[in-house]
C-alpha cells in the first residue's frame, strides 16, 4: 500500500552535513524551485550539474532519486540511491529508499536485501518492519509479512501503516474478526481517515454483522462524502443482506 513507505530522507538543502555553502546548494536550490514549479526536466538538469560537480553529494543524490520516482523512472532511482548507499554506507535512512525505489521498480528480491540490511543496522526500526512486511507479502509470503507488521507494532504501536497493513493481510486470510480489530485499531490512531473506517465496515459485512458495518459505513461517508468506492461497498453489503431497494440507491 501506497501509504506503507514514508520517505525518510532529508530534502535537499534540509540537513547542513547534506548541503555545502557553495555552487552546489545553490543549483539545488534552484533544482527544488523548478519542481515545486513542475519544470520537472529543468529540475533534473539542476541535479545533474549538481552531481557533475559533486558526484556523491548526498542531497543531490536524494533529490535527483525521488525526481526520477517521480517522472516514472524507478530504475535510474535506484541506480541513485545505490550511488548513495555507496557513498555513506551508515547513513540511517538510505537503505530504506533504496528499497523502496527498488519495490518500485519491481524488484522484490533486491528490495528485501536492502531492508533487511536496513533492519540490520536499525533492529528497532518500526517503518523498515512495516517496510519489510510489505515487500514479503508482494512475495506471497504471508506469514512472515504478518510477523513483520506485528513486529512494526510491538516498536511502535501507533504506528498506522503497520496496523492497516496487518488488518488488510488477516482479512486476505480470513481471519476476518482480527482484520476488524486491527482496523478498529487504526481508527483510533487516525479517526478522521475514511479508509479505515470504510475496510472496517467492509469486513464487518463480511462477517454478516449488518447492523456494525452500517453504522461503520455511515461513519466512512461522513468522513468522505464524495468517495464513491464506500457508496459502492455499501451497495454491496446491501444487496449480499437481501436490502435491495437500499443497495439500488447507492448504485
Amino acid at each position: 500500500s501506497a501509504r506503507d513507505g514514508h520517505s525518510l530522507m532529508p530534502k535537499p538543502g534540509s540537513s547542513p552535513d547534506l548541503v555545502d555553502a557553495g555552487g552546489v546548494a545553490a543549483l539545488l536550490t534552484q533544482a527544488q524551485a523548478h519542481e515545486k514549479a513542475g519544470d520537472l526536466a529543468a529540475a533534473a538538469a539542476g541535479y545533474d550539474q549538481a552531481l557533475a560537480i559533486e558526484p556523491g553529494h548526498l542531497a543531490a543524490l536524494g533529490g535527483a532519486a525521488r525526481l526520477a520516482l517521480r517522472r516514472g523512472q524507478a530504475p535510474a532511482a535506484v541506480s541513485l540511491w545505490q550511488r548513495a548507499v555507496a557513498t555513506a554506507p551508515d547513513h540511517p535512512a538510505l537503505r530504506h529508499e533504496l528499497a523502496l525505489a527498488l519495490l518500485q521498480a519491481g524488484d522484490l528480491r533486491g528490495a528485501e536485501a536492502a531492508v533487511r540490511e536496513a533492519i540490520d543496522r536499525r533492529p528497532r526500526d518500526p517503518a523498515l518492519h512495516n517496510l519489510l512486511g510489505v515487500i514479503l507479502k508482494r512475495q506471497r509470503q504471508i506469514k512472515p509479512a504478518m510477523a513483520c507488521f506485528e513486529q512494526a507494532l510491538k516498536f511502535d504501536k501507533k504506528h498506522y501503516g503497520a496496523q492497516l497493513n496487518l488488518g488488510n493481510t488477516q482479512r486476505e486470510t480470513g481471519d476476518k474478526p482480527a482484520a476488524a480489530q486491527s482496523y478498529r485499531q487504526a481508527l483510533t490512531l487516525k479517526p478522521k481517515d475514511p479508509e479505515a473506517a470504510r475496510l472496517l465496515a467492509c469486513t464487518l459485512a463480511e462477517t454478516g454483522d449488518a447492523a456494525a458495518a452500517m453504522a461503520a459505513f455511515q461513519r466512512a461517508l461522513l468522513l468522505a462524502p464524495q468517495n464513491g468506492q464506500i457508496y459502492a461497498d455499501r451497495a454491496v453489503a446491501q444487496y449480499n443482506f437481501t436490502r435491495f431497494a437500499e443497495a439500488l440507491q447507492d448504485i
